[in-house]
């Protein structure tokens, strides 16, 4: 699909000063930049992780669907982030996603948007994603 210059300017502009989705611009903060990366196809664990929004229990806490907010390693704060980056839980998948980063040139922990630069990491973001949320499904 093609925008033109004009549209896509327009929304950069809109994306840089909208508040909410601020996880989810740390992953793409450049819309010219998420379009030419055609490899960043998005699917049910991946869209989760990247947004925010999904079987996280701070997000579910938030929308009344869950009693607690606590992670189950017990973190008060179980985010996307907290998954991605602290999670005690998730060490062995994030050191299998960090072993990726550094072979393409970056120290761990890098930002989100450095794994979206080519497919090979965006895919060990997704394996990543699946074996993290698959799990929290799971119970």
């Amino acid at each position: 699909m093609r925008y033109s210059a004009e549209t896509i300017d327009l929304w950069q502009r809109a994306w840089v000063t909208h508040e909410k989705g601020r996880w989810t611009f740390t992953w793409f903060p450049d819309v010219r930049a998420r379009l030419e990366r055609v490899w960043c196809i998005m699917d049910h664990y991946t869209s989760q992780l990247m947004s925010g929004h999904g079987d996280f229990n701070a997000k579910l806490h938030e929308l009344n669907l869950r009693g607690d907010a606590v992670c189950r390693c017990g973190s008060p704060q179980p985010t996307a982030e907290h998954l991605l980056y602290e999670c005690p839980l998730s060490s062995q998948e994030r050191e299998k996603l960090a072993v990726v980063v550094r072979a393409a040139g970056a120290d761990w922990p890098c930002d989100p948007e450095f794994m979206t630069r080519s497919d090979v990491m965006f895919q060990a973001v997704k394996r990543f994603a699946h074996a993290t949320l698959c799990r929290t499904d799971e119970g």
